[in-house]
């Protein structure tokens, strides 16, 4: 559609027969004008205006290669201008400012009635006295700049209305030719039938250029005076109206003397055009001019602004692909409304600088979700961004140690093991066919080599016994566990790169989890089971304060009440008697666990309230240092106490909400018939109570069978036990049993008779059975293949 010069119908292409000799030749240039006189919207005076901008050589010809000028009268539509480009800005959850994101246009558009009556003329004055009584151009304006050219032989002036600066901006360009001067002409003339001058004005003053990065009026007032612009003096606005002119060349930091003077010009123009008393001017042109120093804005929360940033370029809701989520955010003028609570954050970043005050040593990192939406409410993961830019409780993987295994105890339920079934926790323990725990690489070992007799579930991960948490990941298999740990926000294949194995169950994972991910994990715990993706972002709205994004906050099932209720009510215990005891709350009864890695590398406590979890990690940024006495229960938990005691001040306790039926409900359905395994080949046997989820013991037997027959069974078959117990198996030697010994004569014939007690002779020897600390474990095999040596399993030894 070409610009409309009264009714918006496409204006027609002018180009003369004979073309024009030069761009001085007056028969020539009275030629062009009667011939653009025929567009009489545009007005006779305009045209003879850019005829004259032609011949005084304000506005060099365009020639075709004849020599000929060609004007193009058709042009582009003007009824609507695109968009401007505007920063973002972020908010923390109780409004105040984070951060200002833009690319090279900083600008905050404002409304007309936001801006002063005095900066508005200042601005008229300094660039276009007759807005509001020319259609778009202004002859004297041109004739103005005609005179100054002509006496300075040189272009300084040019004459352009405020619309006709519109019309360059955003539809021709800078180019000097007659072609580009006439559309921009026209263009204005378009402009101003379409919309009104109110409207232009305000368009101007926000989308003008006043130098260091600031477009419009409220940046411009921000960059030089640090105030909105209803706060700017009228001394402020003649000078910020003067610099438009020549914003590098006029900036009062690099030349002051240049922009006073161009200030006061303004400020007398001001008086003349009657915006001003005369005898004020005098007295405001005295006034020096100050300005703020030019000082980088930064984010009062880089890390946690990354986080934010991060997040918008991964959520599709933004844009189609990555590009136009970029363009969006830095230049689409959004309010990004985000869940941190500063009040919480500073918490954080307190108890980590109070408890590691000097650099180069050990750190801290704190991720804090709430479990009941999953908003992210704090994160300290360092103190000095420019020197680390590497948000360690966002990104920072590292080895979890104990701190999983609740995640192994949660699928052994899942899976139907009964809480109560029972492990053993004695200390070594070995585990030949696994790589990593044989005898050879010394096995698994408790932390301080603590060794204890059979423990049940509860006590085994209260006492956080290694020994029994790798029986137990033996019997559920790494798959399991795993698609648990999914489903709970673990990100899986991050953690272990591939290879998955049973050291997973004592935190040996490849590259290990974040803080982020545990507290959230371990707030679907808190949440009843029920999971939600921790987010940054809570809502966003666009420059004309229309909603278009709200976070997600449905929960995800991802695993079942009664699962979660039994290990939050075990993961009580941990904090009120087990290794997590200097993490206890007063008025609160948190769950929690703690987690040290081999060598005490990492130190974790993660727990959580009903109405807060969080994640506590100490170490050292990007390398495995070796912290001398330092746990998971010692200063992390301190730590954690600390943080939750202040997050917490003034928030009623409340009660972990259980909806299922808890241990109870899962013994119900761990219930199942023991098989008839006479007569089995040993492996076999064994392979289908490791399919049954049984744990099966060998005890040879003297019998005439062939070697390696099930000869017995206790329990017998069809007898109903619960997932995890164990059957012994009497399995043949294949010799039989030595006859007895023949016994002494006696006087009393009596004592002749043969023994009918149907003893078997020696004593059988039990495989996997209780014996001294260095007896090897006889599990069953692993519901999943070994993997091979060279999958890198460390040697378990960490602390609980």
């Amino acid at each position: 559609m070409g610009v409309s010069l009264g009714s918006l119908e496409r204006v027609p292409r002018l180009r003369p027969a004979q073309g024009w000799a030069g761009d001085s030749d007056p028969s020539n240039l009275a030629a062009v004008a009667v011939r653009l006189s025929a567009l009489a919207g545009a007005g006779l005076l305009g045209i003879i205006a850019i005829v004259a901008l032609v011949a005084l050589g304000m506005v060099p010809a365009m020639r075709t290669a004849a020599g000929a000028v060609e004007i193009d009268l058709s042009t582009g539509t003007a009824e609507a201008l695109p968009d401007l480009d505007q920063r973002s800005i972020v908010y923390a959850a109780d409004g105040s400012v984070l951060a200002v994101l833009h690319d090279e246009v900083d600008r905050r558009v404002v409304a007309l009635e936001e801006v002063p009556a005095h900066v508005r003329q200042a601005v008229i004055t300094a660039e276009d006295r007759k807005f509001y009584e020319h259609p778009g151009y202004d002859v004297e304006g041109i004739g103005r700049a005609f005179v100054a050219n002509a006496r300075a032989r040189s272009v300084t002036q040019g004459g352009s209305t405020l619309t006709q600066q519109l019309a360059k901006a955003n539809f021709v360009g800078g180019d000097q030719t007659v072609q580009r001067k006439i559309d921009e002409l026209l263009h204005a003339v378009a402009l101003e039938r379409r919309f009104s001058k109110d409207w232009l004005l305000e368009r101007y003053l926000n989308q003008v250029y006043f130098g260091s990065g600031a477009y419009g009026i409220a940046a411009a007032a921000e960059e030089y005076f640090q105030v909105d612009p209803e706060n700017l003096t009228v001394e402020q606005a003649a000078l910020l109206a003067g610099m438009i002119q020549a914003p590098s060349d006029l900036d009062p930091r690099r030349n002051p003397a240049g922009a006073l003077a161009r200030r006061n010009r303004v400020l007398a123009g001001m008086a003349e055009e009657g915006y001003l008393p005369l005898d004020e001017v005098e007295p405001r042109q005295a006034v020096p001019v100050i300005v703020v120093e030019n000082i980088p804005r930064t984010s009062s929360q880089p890390y946690f602004v990354e986080a934010v940033k991060d997040e918008f370029f991964r959520t599709s809701a933004f844009g189609e692909d990555r590009q136009d989520r970029i363009d969006r955010l830095f230049n689409g003028g959004l309010a990004i409304h985000t869940t941190l609570d500063p009040r919480m954050q500073a918490i954080a970043s307190d108890v980590v600088k109070n408890q590691f005050p000097e650099a180069g040593g050990p750190t801290g990192a704190i991720a804090a979700v709430d479990p009941r939406n999953g908003r992210i409410m704090a994160l300290h993961g360092g103190s000095d961004f420019t020197t680390q830019q590497f948000d360690v409780a966002r990104l920072g993987r590292r080895q979890p140690g104990s701190a999983f295994k609740p995640f192994v105890y949660a699928a052994a339920l899942e899976e139907g093991f009964p809480s109560s079934m029972t492990l053993q926790g004695r200390s070594p323990a070995y585990f030949d066919d696994v790589p990593g725990w044989s005898r050879e690489d010394n096995g698994v070992r408790n932390y301080g080599n603590s060794s204890y007799g059979r423990l049940d579930m509860r006590e085994a991960l209260v006492r956080s016994a290694n020994t029994a948490a790798a029986q137990l990941m033996l019997l559920v298999g790494t798959g399991p566990v795993l698609d648990l740990s999914a489903r709970m926000g673990i990100d899986v294949e991050a953690m272990t790169q591939g290879v998955h194995n049973p050291s997973i169950a004592l935190g040996g994972a490849t590259r290990g989890v974040t803080p982020l991910e545990m507290a959230s994990a371990f707030g679907t715990f808190a949440n009843d089971g029920n999971y939600l993706p921790p987010h940054v972002i809570d809502h966003v709205k666009d420059a004309a304060g229309n909603e278009v994004y709200v976070a997600e906050t449905r929960p995800e099932r991802a695993l079942e009440p009664e699962v979660s209720e039994v290990i939050v009510d075990i993961m009580q215990d941990v904090v009120s008697r087990g290794t997590g005891t200097r993490a206890r709350l007063s008025g609160w009864e948190p769950m929690g666990k703690t987690g040290t890695t081999q060598n005490n590398n990492d130190a974790w406590f993660v727990g959580s309230v009903p109405v807060l979890s969080t994640a506590v990690w100490m170490g050292h940024v990007g390398r495995n240092v070796p912290m001398r006495g330092v746990t998971g229960g010692s200063v992390p938990a301190t730590m954690w106490r600390e943080f939750m005691a202040a997050a917490l001040e003034g928030v009623e306790p409340v009660a972990f909400v259980h909806s299922g039926g808890g241990a109870e409900a899962l013994e119900v359905r761990a219930e199942l018939d023991v098989p008839d395994l006479r007569r089995m080949d040993e492996a076999e046997a064994l392979a289908e109570l490791t399919e049954l989820q049984l744990v099966g013991r060998v005890s040879s037997v003297a019998s005439s069978s062939p070697a390696g027959t099930v000869v017995w069974q206790s329990p017998r078959e069809g007898a109903t036990v619960t997932k995890g117990a164990t059957v012994t198996l009497g399995v043949s030697t294949g010799r039989p049993p030595r006859p007895p010994p023949r016994p002494e004569p006696s006087p009393d014939p009596s004592e002749d008779e043969p023994d009918s007690s149907g003893a078997p002779g020696d004593a059988p020897t039990v495989r996997g059975s209780p014996g001294p600390p260095d007896a090897p474990l006889a599990p069953p095999p692993p519901r999943e293949s070994r993997p091979p040596p060279e999958a890198g399993l460390p040697t378990p030894g960490g602390a609980g």
